[in-house]
């Protein structure tokens, strides 16, 4: 036979050294060296990247779990709004909640939902400062252009500098150009 490292197996291992349709007498030792070069001792610890591996594993499992889960709540939600009452309680089901509720319940999330957003957008404008307010202007996160920068004159092809714009620099821009127009069209 052909010198091998330990654990690895070829394929010719058998009784003659041959492919063999014989068992290897060896083959569980054989095996069992595999298995101890595959798998991390138990007093050993176990590497960061084997407890990512089990980690989402886990939560592999888990979230399978929960659709399961939310599938067959969903199925018998169905099955209890859809099928008549006769039919449920001939299958030994006495007990269940009144089939106004399986029109109540979906109407209170959709409109819980639609409420959220409502409310989502109110605080938003609850917490910003009125338009009148200097903080509208200048606060403590503004970041002026640097200077000689402008945003509107620029003729390169490069993107222009991050930074806030001036109020007083989009006001030129803005009602220069449109009283310059309103002038032509006096003239015409």
């Amino acid at each position: 036979m052909t010198p091998r490292k330990k654990g690895m197996m070829t394929s010719t291992d058998g009784p003659t050294g041959l492919l063999s349709p014989l068992p290897d007498v060896n083959a569980a030792v054989k095996c069992k060296e595999i298995a101890a070069v595959a798998t991390p001792s138990t007093s050993s610890q176990v590497s960061f990247r084997e407890m990512q591996r089990l980690h989402a594993m886990r939560m592999e499992l888990f979230g399978f779990g929960g659709w399961l889960t939310s599938a067959l709540c969903y199925v018998l939600f169905l099955v209890w709004a859809y099928v008549p009452d006769t039919t449920l309680e001939a299958y030994g089901f006495t007990y269940f909640p009144s089939k106004h509720w399986a029109v109540a319940v979906p109407a209170m999330l959709v409109m819980t939902y639609l409420f959220s957003l409502v409310l989502y957008k109110a605080v938003n404008l609850l917490s910003t400062p009125s338009l009148g307010s200097y903080a509208t202007i200048l606060d403590t996160h503004t970041v002026p252009l640097p200077e000689g920068a402008t945003c509107f004159e620029d003729d390169t092809e490069a993107t222009p500098g991050i930074g806030d714009i001036s109020i007083f620099e989009v006001n030129r821009h803005l009602f220069t150009a449109t009283r310059q127009q309103e002038k032509r069209l006096k003239h015409e």
